[in-house]
This record gives structure tokens, C-alpha cells and sequence, in this order.
């Protein structure tokens, strides 16, 4: 699933931001249950021992979110829920088994059985890889931020699925940190040198060369940036910064300005689907042309495309 999705992701230059439908419905068919931001898992991976998961309650009928919602667990020992209102929900597992989750609001009710397992073994990928297809060596920059992809195993070698899992690591003075994107940790990056990204149960480290991020000399977007889109639409855009020997430099969030430089034609947001750090939302607000800007030290680069107005039919 993984692997497709990163081939819609680098195949399209203009797509919705939404992803495939993986909700389950509630047993009573009036709610819809979805894990979220934005995730390949369906509803019926397990979630792991010691990781959380959110999840979204919305009217099966496509009423939207059922933002008075109110839950319970069957058995808070094996999975826990807090409502955190607004239709959103976060369960955390804390031993191996099964639990109905059971949910009211807006005079109607539904559950949904979960089931939490105990996490065997985690393959860890580097920073950037399912965004820009980079392989190694991996080069990031000294200072910056990049996110790990990881993939988590139950003891048959089921898929598991969770965030805020204790024992991953970084050396070489790196921090690691939690968002509440599912299968992705943060980590930011401090000495120069190699750096690796580790759990206890980690088939492997992985591992980085860290370095200063004044060895880049050439900034630009991606081919998934268009030369033109049209107004109310949405684009992923992900910049490509190299070195002197063309190699992509990585981890370069929180060191690289990207800005619109039309913010009356287009707008640009950080951190696409709450997965890819490295990627942004570029979206088209009037007819004009939209000027991207990339900022690196003394290093810049601009990119221009076209909004147009939807041609009438």
C-alpha cells in the first residue's frame, strides 16, 4: 500500500487532497471511523501496544464529523480512548487484544471492534525517501529537520500502525520528536558526521551523513510542479536542494524559506497530508502568475506557473 501511494504521490501534479476511502463503518451503519491525518492504513490495521492513533467520527451518510461525539472502550487494559471533541478521538494500546469502541452523538449511536498487538520488529527508512525517491547515499543538512518513515511488524509480520511509540533514538546529538502523523518521526539534526535513527526492535539503524548545509548550491521544485493549474486548485510541491556533485541534500526544513511571492494569485502551506515535512500545499486563488520562492543562505531560486480559470463546459 505504502509503495503505491508514494507512486500516486510522484506521479501526479495536481490531485485533491484527499485520500482513498479507508474508513470503516460503525455496526448500526450511522458513523464512519477514520484514522487521521491523512494515512494509507484502513481502519482494520491493528493498532500497536504502546502507540496511539487518532481517529475521526463522521456520519456515515456524509453529515460530517460528529462534533458532540462521546466514546467508551470496552476495556481501557487493551485499548484506551480520549475524546478530544470536534469529532476527533485518540486511542492508545496498551496490551494485546480486542475492544469495542462505542460512540453517541447527534441521537445516534454505533461501535466498532479495534484490536491492539504487540509490536515484534520496526523498519525504519531514511528521512525524505518516499517524497523525492532519493537513494543512497543520504545526505542531510546540519540543523534541519527531516521526518523517518517506519513500519512497524507483530510477531506473523502484520502491519501495525501508531505514533508516539517509546525507544527510537538518535545519536551524534540529534533529537527525535513525535508528531501525530502515523509511521513518521521527526528528528533534527545537530553535529556533522553520520548520524543514525535506531529502536531496540529495529531490523536496522538508519543512517545519515550530516552535512553543512552551505555545501548547496542549487535550489529548485520538483517535476510535480506544473507550469500551470487552475484557480481553486491544489498542487503538492516538493523542492530539490543539491550539492557541487548534484547529490540531493535532505533534513533542509527549518533552514529553507519557501514563500509566494503572489500571495494574491497563490498561497503555499507547510507540511502536505500532516505526513510529508519536505512537501507543501501550493494553492491557486486568482487568475495571475504565481512566483514560488526557495531560500537557502545566499542561494535562491523562483519557479512561475500559471492560474487560469477553469474552462467553462
Amino acid at each position: 500500500m505504502r509503495a503505491s501511494t508514494t507512486a500516486l504521490f510522484l506521479g501526479l501534479t495536481s490531485l485533491t487532497l484527499v485520500g482513498c476511502d479507508f474508513a470503516a463503518t460503525g455496526v448500526k451503519g450511522n458513523f464512519s471511523f477514520q484514522y487521521t491525518p491523512y494515512t494509507w492504513h484502513s481502519f482494520n490495521t491493528p493498532l500497536a501496544v504502546g502507540a496511539k492513533a487518532d481517529v475521526t467520527v463522521s456520519f456515515d451518510d456524509g453529515g460530517g464529523l460528529v462534533k458532540d461525539v462521546s466514546c467508551s472502550t470496552s476495556d481501557s487494559s487493551v485499548v484506551s480512548v480520549t475524546v478530544r471533541g470536534g469529532g476527533l478521538l485518540t486511542l492508545e494500546g496498551r496490551k494485546a487484544g480486542i475492544v469495542e469502541i462505542t460512540c453517541a452523538g447527534g441521537d445516534l449511536d454505533d461501535a466498532i471492534s479495534v484490536e491492539a498487538r504487540d509490536v515484534a520488529s520496526v523498519e525504519i527508512s531514511p528521512p525524505d525517501k518516499d517524497s523525492l525517491g532519493v537513494t543512497d547515499p543520504y545526505v542531510v543538512a546540519q540543523g534541519g529537520r527531516a521526518q523517518y518513515s517506519f513500519t512497524l511488524y507483530d510477531s506473523t509480520s502484520r502491519t501495525l500502525m501508531g505514533y508516539d511509540l517509546d525507544g527510537f533514538t538518535a545519536d551524534s546529538g540529534a533529537t527525535v520528536a513525535w508528531t501525530h502523523s502515523l509511521d513518521y518521526v521527526e528528528v533534527t539534526y545537530a553535529e556533522l558526521g553520520v548520524t543514525e535513527v535506531d529502536h531496540p526492535l529495529a531490523v536496522q539503524p538508519a543512517s545519515v551523513q550530516v552535512v553543512d548545509p552551505a555545501t548547496v548550491v542549487t535550489l529548485a521544485w520538483t517535476a510535480l510542479v506544473p507550469t500551470e493549474m487552475t484557480v481553486g486548485a491544489a498542487i503538492i510541491g516538493v523542492p530539490d536542494a543539491r550539492d557541487g556533485n548534484n547529490q540531493s541534500v535532505l533534513g533542509l526544513h527549518g533552514l529553507m524559506v519557501v514563500t509566494s511571492k503572489t500571495p494574491a494569485v497563490c498561497s503555499i502551506t507547510e507540511g502536505s497530508w500532516g505526513v510529508f515535512l519536505n512537501a507543501y500545499v501550493i494553492s491557486g486563488l486568482a487568475a495571475g502568475t504565481c512566483t514560488l520562492g526557495l531560500e537557502l543562505g545566499d542561494v535562491s531560486a523562483e519557479h512561475t506557473l500559471e492560474v487560469v480559470e477553469e474552462a467553462q463546459q
